[in-house]
């Protein structure tokens, strides 16, 4: 209901703005058109261990646009530069995310050309403190190209962001965190490993993030953001459980 309201808010504006010949409104889906005609730099924060796990997985996985890798120091000189698009990590108080963001000036007369976070993906704590976020960086890799290339078609895919697909039946779901990291680490066919990214120190008011992630394909299966009630440790309930079993 939420996604159909602002569909209408933005089908609108569109039609005002076309019928008063005010200035034109891009989709995101447009904002993005020319993604894979530019080149991606991937930016290294100079940690070694971070950026040799960044390195591999990008260098023998990213398939979707041509790429280059660049410093932190790079990113700052570079980002205003329309030529390019980035994929770096950044954190706030509570996360580190893996953000692909397109290049150009804060702030310009033609929106296609400003600087924007195309989207934003959880990856660990803080700080990458529990170390699965290095585990997984191969499928997190995937996921956001999983959702470029949908949005570069798709309006609607471009809006929503990251989204889980279907559950397919006859899949094994590993909710233990270590049987779920051991399979994934085997790339164990059929089957999904459960994810939880949470905030190092936990608390009433944060929140995490629960994944399903396939370990043979990396297709996500399960995204949810969920508040943490105070004094738990964040966990797949009973809830979940019920509608993660084995199909």
């Amino acid at each position: 209901m939420q996604m159909k309201k602002y569909f209408l808010v933005l089908l609108m504006l569109l039609f005002s703005a076309t019928g008063w010949g005010q200035a034109k409104i891009y989709t995101k889906k447009a904002r993005i058109a020319d993604f894979q005609t530019k080149t991606t730099k991937v930016v290294l924060s100079g940690n070694p261990l971070l950026d040799a796990t960044l390195r591999e997985e990008v260098a023998s996985r990213w398939r979707i646009s041509p790429y280059e890798f660049c410093s932190v120091a790079d990113y700052e000189a570079l980002k205003d530069k329309t030529l390019y698009y980035f994929l770096r990590l950044a954190t706030d108080s509570d996360f580190a995310y893996l953000i692909l963001t397109k290049g150009g000036p804060k702030e310009d007369l033609d929106p296609l050309k400003e600087r924007f976070d195309v989207i934003s993906l959880p990856v660990s704590s803080a700080g990458l403190a529990s170390g699965r976020g290095l585990v997984y960086m191969s499928a997190f890799v995937d996921i956001i190209q999983n959702y470029m290339e949908k949005a570069i078609l798709s309006d609607k895919a471009a809006y929503v962001g990251i989204t889980a697909e279907r559950i397919p039946s006859g899949r094994k779901v590993l909710l233990d965190s270590d049987e779920a990291d051991r399979a994934f680490a085997a790339s164990t066919p059929g089957v999904l490993a459960g994810l939880i990214i949470s905030p190092a120190a936990g608390g009433r008011g944060t929140h995490c993030y629960k994944m399903l992630i396939a370990t043979d394909d990396h297709r996500l299966h399960y995204f949810k953001k969920e508040r943490i009630r105070s004094g738990e440790e964040p966990d797949f309930n009973q809830r979940d459980r019920a509608r993660l079993k084995n199909k």
